[in-house]
């Protein structure tokens, strides 16, 4: 004779769906197991105003996330601001310190050539005094020899 265990027979209803089906049936005519079935699904099933009181729980907490979220966005976009403000300093004084460099090199660079400038002028100037002075002699020289000449009688 076959042994029946709780496990046995579940087996036999887990394999055969037509006995499993009869079974719910028989199980449902009996008023007070429908009865008994009814309450504990009920115990299970959520209620409207379980469903409401839920969405309105819901509800508040997003609102808080959200006013979290405005919180921390305000402190973001707050430091980013400091942030960019601290970059914007420091590349206006990187570029003033740039400029000035270069404004220093170009001064030098202009006195350099306005020096060489200078001295070219002052080399031509000096240059233009001695051809000056060269056609000033050449003109005494031309006017001069044949007067000499004359009046040493040789001409």
């Amino acid at each position: 004779m076959v042994e029946l265990s709780a496990d046995f027979i579940v087996g036999l209803f887990e394999r055969d769906v037509r006995a499993r089906r009869r079974l719910v049936e028989l199980l449902v005519s009996e008023p007070e197991i429908r009865l008994a079935i009814v309450n504990a699904v009920l115990r299970e099933v959520a209620l409207k105003s379980d469903i409401e009181g839920l969405g309105g729980e819901l509800r508040e907490e997003l609102e808080k996330l959200r006013r979290e979220f405005r919180e921390e966005f305000k402190g973001v976009r707050r430091e980013f601001r400091e942030g960019l403000e601290k970059v914007r300093l420091e590349l206006r004084d990187y570029v003033n310190l740039r400029i000035g460099e270069v404004g220093d090199y170009l001064v030098k660079y202009i006195d350099g050539r306005v020096a060489d400038l200078h001295r070219r002028i002052d080399d031509l100037g000096r240059w233009l005094r001695a051809t000056l002075v060269a056609v000033l002699l050449t003109l005494i020289s031309t006017v001069l020899s044949p007067l000499v000449l004359k009046i040493l009688g040789i001409l």
